[in-house]
Parts: C-alpha cells; structure tokens; sequence
C-alpha cells in the first residue's frame, strides 16, 4: 500500500495540532521567511480570489507556516485514518523530499486562509 503524496489534495485552513517534525517544522518556516524576501506577500493576496484583505496573520511568517503544518497534518491524519504514528512517519519521510512547487502550492494556500480571515476579523466579524 503506496500512498502517494499530493499537495494539490491539502487545504490548509486554520490552527490545529501538527505531526510535523522539528526539522520540517524549521525547513518549512524558512521557506516562508524566505519566499517573503523574495516575494510580496501583499501582491500575492491582491491575486487571490474572495473576500481576503493583507493583516496581521498575512505578515507574520510562523502565522502562515503554522496552516500549512495544519492543513499537512490533517491531510496525512486522513490518508491512515487517524492513525497519529504512521501518518506522522510517512508526512515526514515525504516533507524531506518535497520539491520546491510543491512547497509553493502549500504556502499559497496557507496565505490564502490567513487574508480570509485577516477580512473576516477586519471587516466582517460583529465585535459586540
């Protein structure tokens, strides 16, 4: 039973636990910092399409890294119906050879939840 690993099948939306390694955990938030330097992240989410607005959770790094560990987690949680030890083993092993478009796709996702809510708490959320 080969699993095949697809980040066009990961949503990450929100906060949650991570089986993220220590290391993938370190690798993938350099990304993020990294991609930044190169990128504005403003102008990636004026491309987005829906209700986002650039905020507090689409400026800070560990924010937008901390979905993709979510979405990452729950995707692996799936594919090993909840089994928390070979979802972790095999997210993992597959974090360590991920490719940079793959990374891409995950941290565009990730910023696209964080403009969602930044406009949700900027200008939907009834604050009464």
């Amino acid at each position: 039973m080969n699993k095949q690993f697809n980040v066009s099948e990961i949503k990450c939306n929100g906060i949650g636990p991570s089986l993220v390694s220590e290391k993938n955990h370190a690798s993938l938030l350099d990304y993020v910092t990294n991609y930044r330097l190169a990128m504005r992240f403003e102008d990636i989410v004026k491309e987005l399409e829906g209700p986002v607005y650039y905020g507090s959770r689409c400026e800070d790094d560990s924010t937008v890294a901390v979905r993709i560990f979510t979405g990452l987690t729950e995707y692996a949680l799936h594919q090993f119906d909840n089994n928390r030890e070979l979802a972790e083993m095999w997210l993992n092993a597959n974090l360590d050879k991920i490719t940079k478009e793959e990374a891409n796709i995950l941290l565009r996702d990730a910023l696209r939840d964080c403009a969602e809510s930044d406009h949700w708490y900027k200008f939907e959320k009834d604050w009464n």
